[in-house]
C-alpha cells in the first residue's frame, strides 16, 4: 500500500532521530524502537552491482544492512536511511533467510562471482527507482533528514545566545 507524502513525513517525524545527527546513534535508536539489533556492514562487494548501493538482510534474531564502504559518509548515511525506510514503511523487502551466515561479507564474497550483473542489481534493488517501494524508501530517507532539521530548529537556544543574538534562527 502506497503512503501519501504526509503519512511518510509523519512517520519520519516520529523516529528517534539524534540531534546532532549521528548514524550510529540513529541505528541504535531504531534497533531499540523495533526490538531487534541492527548491524551495519561496509563491504567492497556491493560495488560489483555497478553502483554504490545497499541491502537489508533479515535474519531470525537481527537485521543487517550491507552498504558500499567506498563512498562518501553522506552517501553511506543515505544508503542506510534508505534501507531503514524499507523497514519502517513495512516493505518486507529484506532478504529473509535462515541460511544467511553470521558474516554477510563472506556470503557476498562467495556468492557474487557466480551471479550475473543483472541478478545482482535485482537483488540489491538500488539501481533504479521505477519501483514504487524504492521511490518511497528514497523519499523517506530524505524525509529523515528534514525531520532531523525540524527537530533541531525546535530545540531551545541557550538564554545567553538569545540575549546576544536576538535575531538568530
Amino acid at each position: 500500500m502506497a503512503l501519501s507524502a504526509k503519512e511518510m513525513a509523519d512517520r519520519a517525524r516520529e523516529l528517534p532521530i539524534p540531534e546532532p545527527w549521528d548514524l550510529g546513534k540513529f541505528i541504535a535508536n531504531i534497533a531499540q524502537m523495533r526490538g531487534r539489533p541492527i548491524h551495519l556492514i561496509g563491504t567492497d562487494t556491493v560495488t560489483a552491482a555497478g553502483s554504490a548501493c545497499g541491502l537489508w538482510l533479515v535474519r531470525p534474531d537481527d537485521d543487517v544492512i550491507v552498504y558500499d564502504k567506498n563512498t562518501s559518509a553522506y552517501h553511506i548515511d543515505q544508503i542506510v536511511r534508505h534501507e531503514i525506510g524499507h523497514m519502517i514503511l513495512g516493505h518486507d523487502r529484506g532478504m529473509a533467510t535462515e541460511q544467511v551466515p553470521r558474516d554477510p561479507v563472506a556470503f557476498f564474497g562467495d556468492a557474487l562471482p557466480d551471479l550475473s550483473t543483472d541478478l545482482i542489481r535485482a537483488v540489491l534493488g538500488r539501481t533504479d527507482f521505477a519501483n514504487d517501494q524504492e521511490r518511497e524508501a528514497e523519499t523517506f530517507a530524505n524525509l529523515i533528514i528534514l525531520a532531523g532539521r525540524e527537530k533541531a530548529k525546535r530545540r531551545p537556544r541557550p538564554m545567553m545566545r538569545s540575549v546576544f543574538f536576538p535575531n538568530e534562527r
